[in-house]
């Protein structure tokens, strides 16, 4: 990588570091470019040379926190963990300590991109998650149930997941465990053999 690769790489986890700080300091909603400019000491022309807005700022945060996570976690399920159902426990049991141990900044991502799903980037995002779960689901095919296809449960699966941690944000550790064991055996036993 180059030395100007390497600082424009520096500014940007510069200005990805200071939303996270911010968001911890004052939330999501009360974090303006301005104060992002000022944290990073950037002029706010850089910040649009990085980010075109402060929202694909923010999903792009998503994007390294959230979803790189998720991508991971299916990558050492399907490696580590023999059948469908082992790699469904293996997700859902780090999707649940993730939730109970989420930082309050974290929590506000959250909340944030699945509140953004619909946009462009928040799209991408959910094909994303998608296309992952579909390639698990692809290759334990023969586990499912008559009819269904890796591409539907992998659907199926991205809405249901999506749905139950917006609603467990700001649940006690009990009803995350409860809610998360629920939807695990939720989704074997309907959509595996």
């Amino acid at each position: 990588m180059s030395r100007r690769e390497r600082k424009k790489r520096a500014v940007r986890e510069k200005i990805q570091d200071e939303l996270v700080r911010l968001i911890s300091l004052k939330g999501l909603e009360n974090t303006t470019v301005d104060d992002l400019c000022e944290a990073a000491d950037i002029a706010k022309k850089t910040f649009y040379n990085y980010y075109g807005t402060r929202q694909e700022l923010i999903l792009e945060v998503c994007q390294i926190r959230l979803f790189n996570r998720l991508q991971e976690n299916i990558a050492v399920a399907i490696k580590h963990h023999n059948g469908l159902a082992a790699q469904l426990g293996f997700i859902i049991g780090e999707m649940e300590l993730f939730i109970i141990h989420a930082e309050a900044f974290e929590k506000e991502l959250i909340n944030y991109m699945l509140a953004n799903l619909s946009t462009l980037t928040g799209s991408e995002q959910s094909h994303s998650m998608q296309a992952g779960y579909e390639h698990m689901y692809r290759a334990g095919e023969a586990e499912l149930k008559p009819g269904l296809t890796p591409e539907f449960c992998a659907e199926m699966t991205v809405a249901m997941i999506n749905a139950l941690s917006l609603g467990l944000l700001d649940s006690s550790k009990e009803e995350v465990r409860q809610r998360t064991g629920l939807l695990l055996t939720y989704i074997q036993e309907s959509m595996l053999q």
